[in-house]
């Protein structure tokens, strides 16, 4: 299967995905330029997206994108741009035939960062575990490191066969 993961946003969409059999990852930015409209925005993404995935109509594509249930509170006039970005990814994928997943941001800061036992009564409280941008962006290298190495020893297994 292959996979597309997308974070809607105006300023820095971010995504990875293996569509060709290479992990490839990176960010966009469809804030609006000097002479932009509204409707440009929405035409630069629909661009974006079909330029990534040309051609993708098997069922062999999964596209997730993470949900985002108060959009625009950390950054008010945010919250408009991450819904019509989301409704657009959508229909892409739905005129396509390509599944689509939404995925909580809760979710994902677990898996990156999973939690710990809770202490028993007799130990001391610790102390929270530190989910902010910068902590995932730490963890998300960690797994990339070791899905590299995991892929290049397979190669490596492979060559010497």
């Amino acid at each position: 299967m292959r996979i597309l993961a997308i974070d809607p946003g105006a300023a820095a969409l971010g995504w990875a995905g293996d569509l060709d059999g290479t992990l490839r990852w990176g960010t966009e930015d469809f804030s609006l330029r000097r002479v932009d409209t509204e409707g440009l925005r929405w035409l630069r993404f629909e661009r974006w997206l079909g330029g990534i995935l040309p051609g993708t109509e098997s069922p062999g594509l999964l596209v997730v994108y993470e949900q985002q249930t108060n959009y625009g509170r950390q950054h008010p006039g945010a919250g408009e741009v991450g819904r019509i970005l989301t409704a657009l990814l959508l229909k892409f994928c739905e005129e396509r035939g390509i599944a689509a997943e939404a995925v909580s941001p809760q979710t994902i800061k677990a898996f990156a960062i999973p939690t710990r036992p809770r202490p028993k009564k007799a130990e001391p409280k610790r102390a929270p575990l530190d989910r902010g941008k910068a902590a995932m962006i730490a963890a998300a290298k960690i797994h990339l490191e070791m899905e590299m190495e995991r892929a290049n020893r397979g190669v490596m297994a492979d060559a010497a066969r």
